[in-house]
């Protein structure tokens, strides 16, 4: 089997694990909107949802890139999937479950739930940088390596950090800081 059909192989389970992240993020949408009347809204929440959507389709975008990895060995299969792993539990922090009838207030839930999700991001910025050490054996290009630094600081703030005004800045910072990278990154085709 060549690198490109094992790449081929093994796509499969990484889209189908960003798949499902993407999917929790859009019926928790979905169920926002259903149960709108008993749902107190808190934008930042909303905005680390649509940001997620966007770092999945990055993600799904750049793992195509991967096709032309070298050996693939398990190694380097198991620090791949685990990046999108870490993406689907993330995803599954950042929107809520609405079941019952009971209000939900979405900014008390955020910070209920805010040191596991920014924990989990940390993570997944780590393991970007694991990927790249297993893959290329190199740390990524100065203007990516410098961004995922950022973003896996800003995480580990925030991880540890409840203070509201902090989240809301930040929330808007990362959306920024993410639509610019994928702007000066990935503004080719493959």
């Amino acid at each position: 089997m060549t690198a490109g059909e094992t790449f081929d192989y093994l796509a499969v389970l990484y889209s189908v694990v960003i798949g499902l992240a993407l999917t929790e993020l859009l019926q928790g949408f979905r169920r926002l909107l259903a149960a709108r009347r008993r749902v107190v809204p808190y934008w930042p929440a909303l905005l680390w949802s649509f940001t997620l959507i966007l770092v999945l389709a990055q993600t799904w975008w750049a793992m195509f890139g991967l096709r032309v990895a070298g050996e693939w060995t398990f190694a380097t299969y198991g620090v791949v999937l685990l990046h999108t792993v870490l993406l689907y539990l993330a995803a599954g922090l950042a929107m809520p479950e609405l079941g019952g009838g009971e209000r939900v207030d979405l900014r008390a839930r955020y910070f209920a739930n805010a040191r596991p999700f920014f924990t989990l991001l940390v993570a997944f910025g780590l393991a970007s940088f694991a990927k790249e050490a297993v893959l290329y054996e190199r740390l990524p290009a100065l203007a990516d390596t410098v961004f995922q630094m950022i973003f896996v600081a800003g995480a580990a703030i925030a991880a540890v950090v409840p203070n509201e005004r902090f989240h809301k800045i930040i929330s808007v910072i990362f959306l920024v800081l993410f639509a610019s990278y994928i702007a000066i990154l990935f503004e080719s085709s493959f």
